[in-house]
């Protein structure tokens, strides 16, 4: 039995058991609305971006027999929410947005992320034969496939003529794919200075052209997979002609970096209700000023932009309750289960945060701007 043989009825036996007693493997009824909840309720900072990947995955999904899969390629600085984007996209999709559940992973099976450039592997040819071998699998197996190539613009000369190709051809000198009804996204940090002087000109992202902004994108693709010799004028026209949309992600200021903060506190505090740690957290507004205030700006933007949130929020948080109670954060099998209701709130110093009960707190349910999450 041959490789392509084996490859093939491996893709057929997954798809049979995801069929059969797994969870869904094409998008779940009601996933354009969802979508568009999911997204503006977790990515902050990208409201017009947002807007845009909505309408094309929504036109996409409503059509019955599109003529080729959707591709997005999607472009801005580190950790200004582009990851996210497809991860937030597969949980609406797959109806996965109020379930603790992991993607991607089982749950979510159709569902792939992909590196352009993967650390792991040492040597061109071993860097695209990995590529190549996991989107032909992952294809064959899943016909409304959601794929994210990340770190799409370090990829190999020979790895970007093998996307190339799948995506124009949806085939290969192994068979013949049917890709039309998948998404496809391509992520990299391309043309991120040249959005970041969009933005400054405009004064307000919400006010970038981005129709503008997509042709700058586009050009800057081109002109930088020619000019590596990676694709002919002709092959590089091709390529980016038959990619549906370039999405701009802006850089993030102080007051995206504290909404973001709000978010890691909530998913925090989920998981501290949900372990039976706590029965109630709210936080003041000024926690998440002063999360925020301990990234890295240059001038106006975070540098790093969210990338190092989720570890600061952590070790805030984490340090103000061991403070509070040593014992609060026990593994949940050994922790006592409570009826604590607490607020969090910049200390006296300015220094920390620091924790205070409900029942000594008269403002734990009064106070209008405080945040909260209860059972």
């Amino acid at each position: 039995m041959d490789l392509l043989t084996v490859t093939g009825l491996v893709g057929v036996l997954a798809l049979a058991l995801h069929t059969l007693r797994g969870p869904p493997i094409r998008p779940v009824p009601g996933a354009c609305e969802r979508l568009d909840w999911h997204l503006r309720r977790n990515l902050v900072g990208q409201s017009p971006a947002i807007g845009e990947a909505v309408s094309a995955v929504c036109a996409h999904l409503a059509d019955n027999d599109p003529a080729k899969p959707l591709v997005i390629s999607v472009h801005g600085p580190p950790g200004v929410g582009k990851s996210m984007l497809h991860r937030l996209m597969a949980e609406a999709l797959f109806n996965l947005t109020e379930q603790q559940h992991d993607c991607p992973g089982w749950h979510c099976p159709a569902y792939k992320v992909v590196f352009g450039m993967d650390f792991t592997e040492d040597g061109e040819e071993a860097q695209y034969s990995k590529l190549k071998g996991e989107l032909l699998d992952h294809f064959r197996a899943f016909q409304t496939a959601l794929v994210a190539i990340e770190e799409f613009d370090k990829a190999s000369c020979r790895s970007l003529n093998f996307i190339r190709h799948l995506i124009v051809h949806g085939a290969s000198s192994l068979g013949r794919l049917a890709l039309n009804r998948s998404i496809i996204i391509l992520e990299s940090n391309s043309g991120y200075l040249k959005l970041m002087e969009l933005l400054r000109d405009a004064g307000d992202r919400e006010k970038v052209d981005l129709v503008l902004a997509g042709h700058v994108l586009k050009d800057d693709l081109f002109y930088e997979a020619v000019n590596r010799s990676c694709f002919t004028h002709v092959e590089g026209n091709r390529f980016v002609n038959v990619i549906d949309l370039f999405l701009p992600f802006f850089p993030l200021r102080r007051e995206h970096i504290g909404q973001a903060a709000g978010i890691e506190i909530a998913k925090r505090a989920r998981t501290f209700v949900r372990e039976g740690k706590l029965q109630k957290l709210e936080w003041e507004p000024s926690v998440e000023s002063h999360i925020a205030a301990k990234i890295f700006y240059d001038e106006e933007f975070a540098v790093e932009g969210a990338s190092g949130l989720r570890m600061t929020v952590s070790k805030e948080i984490t340090k103000a309750l061991r403070q509070w109670d040593p014992t609060l954060l026990l593994h949940s099998e050994t922790a006592p289960k409570r009826n604590t209701k607490l607020k969090l709130t910049v200390s006296n110093t300015g220094e920390g945060l620091a924790v205070v009960t409900g029942e000594s707190s008269p403002s734990l349910t009064s106070e209008p701007h405080s945040k909260t999450l209860e059972t």
